[in-house]
C-alpha cells in the first residue's frame, strides 16, 4: 500500500482540493483510495456527533466507506483542548493508530490530509512531524506563492522533510506572478532539490462562494428561489450610491451578489436589472412584496440579514478568503485544473 501525506505552510493553501483531485483521479485508475486526517481542524456535527468538515466533505466527494470518526480521530473542539491544556488528554496517539490501521486496510493507496503547518498536533503530544517519520509519509507540499517569505519557508520545510518532500504544487497563482514564478522561483527551487510538480492558477470559480454558504455564514434567511443554493456567486458589489451610478456599476459586474440596506428599493430594482445572482439586503429589513416577486420570476435568491452592510462585507471578505470545496461545479473546474496544470508522473501516478 502507498501513502502520501499532503501539508502545507499556511492554511487554505489548496490540502483539501488536491486530496479531492488526486482521490478522483487514482480512483478512474481503479485505485481503491483511502483519506485520513489525523487532526480535525474544522468541528462540525455529523449524525449528531462531532466530526470534521473536510472529513465529511471529502468522504462524500470520493464516496468512502470508511467512517468519518476513522477518518478523522482527533476533532480539535475546546473541550478537546481544554483537556489538553490540563493534561488531561489520553491516549491519543494510539487512537490515531488504530483509526489509521482501519483506514488502510483493503486500499491501494491512502491520502493523508496535513494541518495548517506540519507543527500541528505537537500540543496533543503528537506532531505531524513525528508522524511523519514513523509511517514514512512521502509528503506533496500545497502552498500558496506570495513573496520571498514563502520561499524561505519552504526551504525550512525542505530541511525539516528532507527525501520525504517529494513535490510541491504552487496554487492560486496569480496571472501577474506566473512568469516570474516560472523563469525564476521554479528553477531555484529545483536547485534546492524541491520539484515542483504543478502551478496551479487562481480561479474565480474556486474562490466563488455558494448562496447556501453566504446564508449560513450571514445568519440570514432566503425568501426566494429556495432551490439555488448551490448557485456560485462570484462577485460582490455593495450598493450604497444613486440609482445612475449603481446601473453603471451592476452593469460590470456578472455573477455577483448586491450587498445594500433592505430600504433601498431603488437599487434593488436596479440590481435585479442586470446580471446578478443574489440580493443581500442588510439592516433586517424585509423586501417590498415587488422586490420578491421579482426575484422569485428570475430565479434570484433573496437574503435578508440583520447586520449593518459594513459588518456583512467584512464577514464575506472573510468567507471568500477561505475556499471550501463543497460544490459539484467547484470539484468538476478543480479536477479541469489539475490536470491541466499538475504532473502526476513526477509523484510517481
Amino acid at each position: 500500500m502507498k501513502s502520501l501525506f499532503i501539508g502545507s505552510a499556511s492554511g487554505f493553501s489548496g490540502k483539501s482540493l488536491t486530496a479531492i483531485c488526486l482521490g478522483k483521479i487514482l480512483q478512474e485508475k481503479g485505485l481503491k483510495v483511502g483519506f485520513f486526517k489525523p487532526f480535525g481542524t474544522a468541528p462540525c456535527m455529523e449524525c449528531d456527533a462531532v466530526a470534521d468538515e473536510d472529513a465529511v466533505n471529502i468522504k462524500r466527494i470520493l464516496n468512502l466507506d470508511d467512517p468519518v470518526a476513522d477518518i478523522s480521530p482527533l476533532v480539535l473542539t475546546h473541550d478537546l483542548m481544554m483537556k489538553v491544556y490540563k493534561g488531561e488528554l489520553t491516549g491519543q496517539k494510539q487512537a490515531i493508530a488504530s483509526a489509521y490501521e482501519r483506514i488502510c486496510k483493503g486500499k491501494d493507496i491512502v491520502l493523508i490530509g496535513g494541518g495548517r503547518t506540519i507543527s500541528e498536533g505537537r500540543a496533543l503530544g503528537v506532531p505531524s512531524t513525528e508522524l511523519i517519520k514513523e509511517y514514512d509519509w512521502p509528503c506533496l507540499v500545497v502552498d500558496r506563492f506570495y513573496n520571498k517569505v514563502s520561499i524561505d519557508i519552504l526551504l525550512a520545510y525542505k530541511n525539516i522533510l528532507k527525501d520525504r518532500m517529494k513535490g510541491l504544487i504552487l496554487n492560486r497563482l496569480e496571472d501577474h506572478n506566473r512568469n516570474y514564478v516560472e523563469k525564476l522561483i521554479v528553477p531555484f527551487l529545483a536547485k534546492q532539490d524541491i520539484e515542483v510538480v504543478g502551478l496551479i492558477p487562481n480561479d474565480t470559480t474556486l474562490s466563488a462562494v455558494s448562496v447556501s454558504a453566504l446564508c449560513t455564514a450571514l445568519g440570514g434567511e432566503q425568501l426566494s428561489a429556495q432551490h439555488a443554493g448551490d448557485m456560485l456567486v462570484h462577485n460582490f458589489v455593495v450598493g450604497a450610491m444613486n440609482v445612475e451610478q449603481a446601473h453603471r456599476r451592476f452593469r460590470k459586474r456578472q455573477n455577483k451578489a448586491v450587498i445594500t440596506g433592505g430600504d433601498r428599493v431603488d437599487l434593488q430594482v436596479a440590481a435585479l436589472e442586470t446580471s446578478t445572482n443574489l440580493l443581500i439586503l442588510t439592516g433586517g429589513i424585509s423586501p417590498h412584496p415587488m422586490i420578491t416577486a421579482k426575484a422569485e420570476e428570475l430565479g434570484v435568491p433573496v437574503i435578508v440579514v440583520s447586520e449593518d452592510t459594513m459588518s456583512v462585507v467584512g464577514k464575506i471578505e472573510e468567507l471568500v478568503g477561505r475556499p471550501r470545496m463543497r460544490e459539484q461545479e467547484k470539484v468538476d473546474r478543480a479536477l479541469q485544473l489539475f490536470r491541466d496544470n499538475v504532473d502526476l508522473s513526477k509523484l510517481g501516478f
